[in-house]
């Protein structure tokens, strides 16, 4: 009959877990480095425009020249107790692919939330969403 083995077991860290802290601090400040970049850069296709009003807040959606809105998207105020509402606007072109004429929408006191609009970039065959983030 053979002894049965020993078991050793060192005290200290084990060499797979060394640096990790570091490691983990570094992704960490990385990411709020890039969200903060991210969130800095202006939108190069809207812009949001806020005037007040008395009954509550005017919203008016603008795009950047040579920048049209897509009609057949309707731009939202998605807001942050989960209500939506929808950009208004009067003119479109011939074919109702776009708004020509500003976009506006009347809100209470409060703005926070997420603006989303479907925008066509000229030159570009593709419309793309984009995301404003609004708060007050």
């Amino acid at each position: 009959m053979t002894a049965p083995a020993r078991l050793t077991v060192k005290a200290g860290r084990s060499t797979r877990c060394r640096g990790w802290p570091g490691r983990a601090l570094a992704a960490l400040a990385i990411a709020v480095g890039l969200a903060t970049a991210c969130e800095a850069a202006p939108n190069p296709y809207i812009h949001l425009q806020r005037a007040t009003s008395g009954a509550g807040i005017r919203l008016e959606l603008v795009p950047a020249p040579g920048v049209r809105i897509n009609a057949r998207v309707k731009p939202v105020l998605e807001r942050v107790d989960g209500s939506v509402l929808a950009f208004e606007g009067s003119d479109e072109t011939a074919d109702s692919s776009y708004f020509t004429g500003p976009l506006t929408l009347l809100v209470g006191r409060t703005t926070t939330g997420i603006v989303r609009a479907s925008v066509c970039p000229r030159g570009e065959r593709v419309c793309r969403m984009v995301e404003i983030r609004t708060s007050q």
